[in-house]
C-alpha cells in the first residue's frame, strides 16, 4: 500500500497559515496544541468523527458504528529567512475505543501538558524543551502501535497536500482491499485517503462557499505525476461552479463566485509549481482553462437580477401587507365604534352619532360597502400588477398564442354557456319577489337615514 495521493487544502490567499491548524469545531471540537518549540513548530492534535452513512441511528446501528479517532501530530521549521517550508507530519486512525481511552488518549493529553508547560514556563524552555520532544516521539510510538491505519503527510503552504505510505495493520484490511477491489472495483486505500484528506482539510481549512456536512467538492486523487491531479481538482471546481451557478438560488450563485476565486488560486498555484519544474511549457496546452473573468461578470450579472427580483418580490409583499394592515385597522375601529357608542351612549357630535346608528341597523349591507371599496382601492393601487393573477395570465397568453377564428369560437361558447345561466339566475331572483323588495326597502331606508344625518 505504497500509494501516493495529492490533493489541495483551498486557499484563497495562496498562502496558509500553520498557526491555526487544530482550530476548528467540524465536525467535533478539535483537541489541540499548536506550539512553537526552539526553532520549530509541533502540532499535536486529535478529532472525533463519525464516518458512518447508516439511516438507522441508535440502537438499531450499534453493530455499523463509524466512531473513529484521528490524530495528527506534525512539525514545521521557522526560518524567516525561508518561509514556504513544508509542513511534515503523521495522521492516525484509530478504531478501538478501549485503546484510546486507556492508552492512547492518555498518552496524546500528556503530551498536550508537556507543550503547553513549555510555553507557558519561560524560565525553564530550554529545559523543557528536550521533554516536549521525548513525549511527542513517545506519543508517535504508541499511535503506530495502536492505530488501524496511518499515513505519511507533507503539506505547503500553498495547500498542497501529498499523502503516502498509507499503511495498515489490521490483516483483514489487507484481504479485504483486495477482495473488494477484484469483486467489487472498489478501492478501499481511495476511501481511506478521502478520509484522510478530509481530516487534514477540516482543522487547517475554514469552510466558506459551501455546505460545512455535504464539503466534497475536492477529494484526494491517487496519481504518478504532478499533473493529473491538479487537473482532476481544476475540473472539480469548475464543475461545482457551473452547477451553482445555474441556480436561481442567489445563496448558490454567491457561492459559485467564491469557490470561483479558489479555483483561480490553484491554477495559478499550478502554473508556478509546474513552472518551476520546466513542465508548463509542454502541458499548458492540455491543461484546463478557463475565462475567469466573463464567468465572474456571469455570476455577478445573475446575482443582481436575483437581487432586484428578491427587491420587487419584497415590495410587493410589503405594499400588499401595509393595505391587510391598513385594512383591518380600519375595520376594527368601524367596528369599535359600532358597538362602543351604537347603543345608549351619548356623543355630542349627532351627525357621528346618528350614522354610526344607522349604520348599526344596517351592519349586512355596510359590510359589503366596504368590500367593495377596498376592491376599488386594490384596484386603484399602482403597484398591483395583473400579472401576478394566474388565471388572467393564462387565459390572455392562451388568447395570444391561438389563430384568430379558434379564440372568437371559444370566446362565442363561453358566451352561450354563460348568458343562459345568467337569464336563469335573474329570472330565479324575480320569482323571490319578497328578496328583492326586502334589499330594495333596506337600501332606501339606509339612503334616507344617511341623508337625514347630514341634512
Amino acid at each position: 500500500m505504497l500509494d501516493v495521493f495529492k490533493a489541495w487544502v483551498p486557499t484563497v490567499s495562496g498562502k496558509l497559515s500553520f498557526r491555526i491548524i487544530g482550530e476548528t469545531s467540524h465536525p467535533e471540537r478539535c483537541v489541540s496544541s499548536n506550539i512553537l518549540v526552539g526553532s520549530h513548530r509541533y502540532i499535536v492534535c486529535y478529532q472525533r468523527r463519525n464516518l458512518s452513512d447508516k439511516v438507522i441511528p441508535g440502537f438499531f446501528g450499534r453493530y455499523l458504528s463509524g466512531d473513529f479517532r484521528f490524530v495528527f501530530v506534525a512539525r514545521v521549521k521557522q526560518d524567516y529567512r525561508s518561509i514556504n517550508l513544508p509542513l511534515y507530519g503523521h495522521v492516525f486512525m484509530i478504531q478501538d475505543l478501549g485503546a484510546w481511552r486507556e492508552t492512547i488518549r492518555p498518552t496524546v493529553r500528556r503530551a498536550q501538558a508537556q507543550m503547553m508547560e513549555y510555553q507557558q514556563n519561560l524560565v525553564e524552555q530550554e529545559f523543557l524543551e528536550q521533554r516536549v520532544i521525548h513525549s511527542i516521539l513517545e506519543t508517535l510510538d504508541a499511535l503506530y502501535e495502536r492505530s488501524v491505519v496511518s499515513v505519511n503527510v507533507i503539506l505547503q503552504r500553498t495547500g498542497e497536500l501529498a499523502l503516502n505510505k498509507i499503511l495498515s495493520r489490521k490483516r483483514e484490511f489487507v484481504e479485504l482491499s483486495s477482495d473488494l477491489k477484484i469483486y467489487a472495483n472498489v478501492s478501499v486505500v481511495d476511501l481511506i485517503a478521502a478520509q484522510l484528506y478530509y481530516f487534514v482539510r477540516d482543522i487547517v481549512h475554514t469552510h466558506q462557499h459551501h455546505a460545512k456536512r455535504t464539503d466534497t467538492i475536492i477529494t484526494a486523487y491517487r496519481t504518478t505525476n504532478d499533473i493529473d491531479w491538479r487537473k482532476a481538482v481544476l475540473f472539480s471546481l469548475y464543475n461545482h461552479i457551473v452547477a451553482r451557478k445555474r441556480s436561481n438560488n442567489i445563496i448558490d450563485n454567491e457561492n459559485a463566485l467564491g469557490i470561483l476565486a479558489y479555483a483561480s488560486t490553484f491554477f495559478e498555484i499550478s502554473r508556478d509549481a509546474l513552472g518551476e519544474k520546466g513542465l508548463w511549457a509542454a502541458n499548458e496546452k492540455n491543461f484546463p482553462t478557463f475565462r475567469d473573468n466573463q464567468l465572474t461578470a456571469s455570476i455577478v450579472a445573475s446575482i443582481r437580477r436575483l437581487s432586484a427580483i428578491l427587491q420587487t418580490k419584497a415590495e410587493r409583499r410589503q405594499a400588499r401587507w401595509n393595505r391587510r394592515i391598513s385594512w383591518v385597522g380600519v375595520t376594527l375601529t368601524i367596528l369599535g365604534l359600532l358597538y362602543a357608542f351604537g347603543g345608549d351612549a351619548p356623543i355630542e357630535n349627532s351627525t357621528m352619532a346618528c350614522t354610526i346608528k344607522v349604520a348599526r341597523q344596517n351592519i349586512f349591507l355596510v359590510f359589503p360597502i366596504l368590500v367593495f371599496l377596498y376592491v376599488i382601492y386594490a384596484l386603484s393601487v399602482p403597484t398591483v400588477e395583473f400579472r401576478e393573477w394566474r388565471i388572467v395570465r393564462n387565459a390572455t397568453r392562451l388568447a395570444l398564442v391561438l389563430p384568430r377564428r379558434m379564440s372568437f369560437g371559444i370566446l362565442l361558447a363561453v358566451g352561450l354557456v354563460v348568458s343562459p345561466l345568467l337569464w336563469y339566475f335573474i329570472n330565479q331572483l324575480v320569482a323571490q319577489g319578497d328578496v328583492l323588495s326586502e334589499i330594495n326597502s333596506s337600501i332606501t331606508r339606509l339612503v334616507s337615514a344617511v341623508r337625514g344625518c347630514f341634512a
